[in-house]
Formats: C-alpha cells, sequence, structure tokens
C-alpha cells in the first residue's frame, strides 16, 4: 500500500519585483538595495524556474492600478495584479540595516559589513504572503594583520572607505543569495530521473548549472501518484507524491547534474520526479 505524504505542482512562475526599499536612508542602504535587486533579478533568470516581469510592463500596471510600488501590496490588490499581469507571485523587500563595522582584536584589524533585508513573497493567486521573513548577508575583509608585522600600526584611512564600499556590495549578494533559497522554499526546482547507477549510488536528472543546480544540493526523490483536482471546478491542483528518498549533488554539467544517493526508501527508477530541498 502506497502512501503519499505530500502534495506537489511543478511549473515555472512568473514573478513581479519590485524595487527594493531603503529603509535605512544611508548611501549604504542605496548601495544595498540596488545590489539586492540586481543580484535578485539575475538569481531568478538564472534558476530557470522563473521568469520576471519586465519592469516597465510592471510599471504601467501599477499606474492603471493607482499603485504607486509594491511596498504594501496584498489582498484584493495582490490578486488584481496577478489578473492583470499573469504573475503569480509578488516580491517585496526593504533593506532593514546596512552597516560597516570596523574590528580590531589581538591579531587582525579590519572591516565587516553586514546587510538585513525584510522579505515578502506574495501569492497573486489568493492575495497571501507566502514567506515573511527576515535575511541577511555579510562579508569582511582583515586591512591588517598583526602577526605578520608588529611594528607597523598605519592603516590608510583611504582603503577602509574604499573598501567599505565593496563589502556592502558582498553582503548585499550574499543576503540576495539567501532570498533565492527562500524562494525556493516555496517553488522548489524539480525535473526528471535519467538514469540510476546502483552500483556507483548515482542518480543522474535532466538539470544543471544553468537551470540553478549547485554542488552539494540536497534533491528529494519522489513518484508522482494519483492528479488532484478541485471538484467544484475540475481544476487541476497537483499531484500526490511518493517520497522514495534523497541524494546530494556532487556533479554538475550544463544540463544534466549527478547526485550520490543519501537515503533510499524506495527503488530509484528512470521518470522518477527530483526535487531541491531534503523532504525527508
Amino acid at each position: 500500500m502506497f502512501i503519499f505524504p505530500i502534495v506537489g505542482e511543478t511549473a515555472v512562475k512568473k514573478v513581479a519585483v519590485g524595487n527594493f526599499i531603503n529603509a535605512v536612508h544611508t548611501e549604504y542602504g542605496d548601495m544595498a538595495c540596488n545590489n539586492l535587486q540586481s543580484a535578485v533579478l539575475s538569481g531568478l533568470v538564472q534558476h530557470k524556474n522563473y521568469i520576471v516581469l519586465d519592469r516597465s510592463d510592471l510599471e504601467e500596471m501599477l499606474q492603471k492600478m493607482g499603485i504607486q510600488d509594491l511596498t504594501k501590496i496584498e489582498g484584493d490588490k495582490a490578486i488584481q495584479l496577478g489578473n492583470i499581469s499573469g504573475a503569480d507571485y509578488t516580491l517585496i523587500g526593504t533593506v532593514i540595516s546596512a552597516e560597516v563595522i570596523p574590528f580590531d582584536n589581538v591579531a587582525y584589524i579590519g572591516l565587516k559589513a553586514k546587510v538585513v533585508c525584510e522579505l515578502h513573497l506574495v501569492d497573486n493567486k489568493t492575495g497571501i504572503v507566502l514567506n515573511s521573513n527576515v535575511v541577511s548577508g555579510t562579508d569582511s575583509s582583515i586591512v591588517y594583520n598583526r602577526l605578520n608585522d608588529l611594528t607597523n600600526t598605519n592603516i590608510l584611512p583611504e582603503y577602509f572607505s574604499t573598501n567599505a564600499n565593496n563589502l556592502i556590495c558582498n553582503a548585499a549578494i550574499d543576503a540576495a543569495d539567501k532570498i533565492m533559497v527562500e524562494m525556493n522554499k516555496v517553488n522548489p526546482l524539480s525535473g526528471e530521473i535519467l538514469s540510476v547507477d546502483m552500483i556507483s549510488e548515482k542518480v543522474y536528472f535532466n538539470l544543471g548549472y544553468e537551470n540553478g543546480v549547485q554542488l552539494n544540493d540536497i534533491y528529494t526523490v519522489y513518484e508522482e501518484g494519483a492528479p488532484l483536482i478541485q471538484p467544484q471546478t475540475g481544476e487541476f491542483i497537483g499531484v500526490k507524491e511518493k517520497l522514495l528518498g534523497t541524494i546530494e549533488i556532487v556533479e554538475v554539467s550544463k544540463n544534466y547534474s549527478v547526485g550520490k544517493i543519501k537515503k533510499q526508501k524506495g527503488d530509484f527508477k528512470r521518470g522518477n520526479k527530483v526535487k531541491r530541498g531534503n523532504l525527508l
């Protein structure tokens, strides 16, 4: 007797991305917003699991709806935007902290940047907030190593200034990576098994680095079951899924990847599905 513990739906999702808001009102905040927005847009495109709504089209739609920005869009307004644009999700980000902090200890003098962003992911079909979370990114740099030179104590102020800007940018990119992790929790990347080699315990599937697969990622292997249909409307909702095990990515090519079997509850075979994340 099969048990189908979860329900899934595999589809490319269309995302409306709002301008990231600088709530700290500083120059570092502006840098963080610009780099966050750029890195998130790039990440959405690279993962091939999303389509990003064109910026000019989005602005035109918001004008027609009488909305200046997406800062607080949810409920009926989110549903209206979804109906007009075809967007499945609206992604909103607010930078609530962007700072560079000097550190000075026994061995090192340096700088550490931290960017904190408040994330809201809204479902444009229901108007419900699917993910409301705070993510942070960091980057640090050793300006001076006392262990290498115990006599030189002159630190160039301009080095601090120039390096601080780079650190903020890198911290924002780190935060953007974590936003993508949160996005993929809601809409995990999924593919299909091409081949299984039980001798080497390796699984080959049809997603590669162009789809956003990365080394050491964990994917869940599952078998699709019966479709789920909304009785009142006849609308297809998704399919039942039987979880079979997990694999860890050990090789990534352009359009396929190889995973090493970590856990196995059932037989893996060609045609089974894989989904990013450990669902066991």
